[in-house]
């Protein structure tokens, strides 16, 4: 993570040199998201002393739109048609879950719950609301772009890079014990879109989490006596749908 963070900072750095003598647009960016969490090693077993525990974590997680907007810039290169495109945007993502968390012992010491059984502590009476999992990111993706006009009003793009997200609420999960947000997260940009009478791009973009963006704390290990740090991985697919228009 640390090389993430290290790597992502130079290269902005880089960027911001590079615009002393490229040609740069600048702009805002903003749209929608939509949100799609998976978990590996959410289920399994594993021998403790001489007790063997089998264990079922189920997020249940269902799509939900989120948003995003802020600041963006297009540095020319050298090559016609490539450029280097850098955001800065709040981006807040949302999914729902109905989280059910479920253990047996073979010693039937630590007890067992049934399907109904459902770990959480709502702050409020309104379970649904508080059932989605919302997250406040400040995300900075960084893709090389490639454009083509296509006439004097309408051209097409395409482009791939690195995102970087850093977390700007709390650690914990509202209203769901077990889990906590990691302050920085890496992935995968790809887009595809059209520009209008040069000024305004109309994309849509597919971004793939490369680390974990959540793992489990203590009141998950306290639940489930087993240490699942390496074993169960949380991460995120999102489409998002934008708007940008360059000055």
């Amino acid at each position: 993570m640390n090389k993430t963070l290290s790597s992502s900072i130079v290269l902005l750095f880089f960027l911001f040199s590079l615009s002393s003598y490229a040609e740069c647009h600048f702009g805002i960016k903003g749209g929608l998201n939509l949100s799609y969490l998976k978990v590996k090693g959410d289920h399994g077993y594993m021998c403790v002393d001489d007790d063997f525990i089998v264990y079922d974590i189920n997020l249940n997680p269902d799509n939900k739109n989120g948003y995003f907007i802020g600041p963006t810039v297009i540095f020319g290169m050298p090559v016609k048609c490539l450029s280097v495109e850098t955001s800065l945007l709040f981006n807040r993502k949302v999914v729902e879950l109905d989280p059910r968390i479920q253990y047996v012992s073979s010693k039937d010491l630590l007890g067992s719950f049934g399907d109904d059984f459902v770990y959480l502590e709502y702050a409020n009476e309104s379970p649904k609301e508080d059932n989605k999992l919302k997250q406040n990111l400040l995300s900075i993706p960084i893709n090389v772009l490639l454009s083509k006009e296509l006439c004097d009003v309408f051209g097409i793009y395409c482009s791939v890079g690195h995102q970087i997200d850093f977390n700007l609420g709390e650690k914990k999960w509202n209203g769901i014990k077990g889990f906590e947000w990691e302050k920085v997260v890496s992935s995968v940009n790809a887009s595809v879109g059209v520009i209008l009478v040069k000024h305004i791009q109309i994309g849509a973009t597919y971004n793939r989490s490369l680390s974990k963006i959540a793992d489990v704390n203590d009141d998950m290990k306290n639940m489930i006596p087993v240490n699942l740090d390496n074993d169960i991985k949380i991460k995120t697919n999102t489409f998002m749908f934008s708007v940008a228009y360059m000055f």
